[in-house]
């Protein structure tokens, strides 16, 4: 677990979670950079998944000593066990690191997080709900092909 730093002056940032198993990851968009709001983020994940989903995809979470990642015990009682990397060692966790190098590609240094910024980076597009039907028609137009990166 880590997080990506908006703009320079900005209190947003991305919490960012990823799985050493797979290639999948998480880039949740927070407010600020604080330990209560990424509390309150994994506490929604948390809600969303139910208890025993969460402890079963996050039984542990490596992160570094951020002062965003202080409060181990508020974290803790959501099931899962926090640990942390050493001192400017962020070799210890490289999944993390890799997935954050992924993030920027899409959001460069730079790039506001705030509103609806985040989304255009990610090319997520509103869709009204009187358009949504359950068809590939839904879809027409919307994806775009991720290209490859070495």
């Amino acid at each position: 677990m880590d997080t990506i730093e908006s703009v320079e002056g900005a209190r947003s940032c991305l919490l960012t979670l990823c799985w050493t198993q797979s290639i999948f990851g998480l880039a949740l968009a927070c407010e600020s950079q604080t330990a209560r709001e990424v509390c309150k983020r994994l506490q929604e994940l948390h809600s969303a998944l139910g208890e025993e989903n969460f402890i079963r995809l996050f039984p542990v979470i490596l992160t570094d000593r951020g002062s965003e990642f202080s409060n181990p015990a508020e974290l803790e009682a959501l099931g899962t066990r926090i640990f942390y990397c050493d001192p400017m060692q962020s070799t210890q966790k490289p999944h993390v690191e890799r997935w954050n190098r992924e993030v920027r590609c899409r959001v460069p240094k730079g790039y506001s997080f705030e509103g609806q910024a985040i989304l255009r980076a990610f090319g997520i597009t509103r869709i009204p709900p009187d358009d949504v039907m359950r068809s590939p028609r839904l879809l027409a137009g919307k994806i775009r092909k991720i290209e490859k990166r070495p």
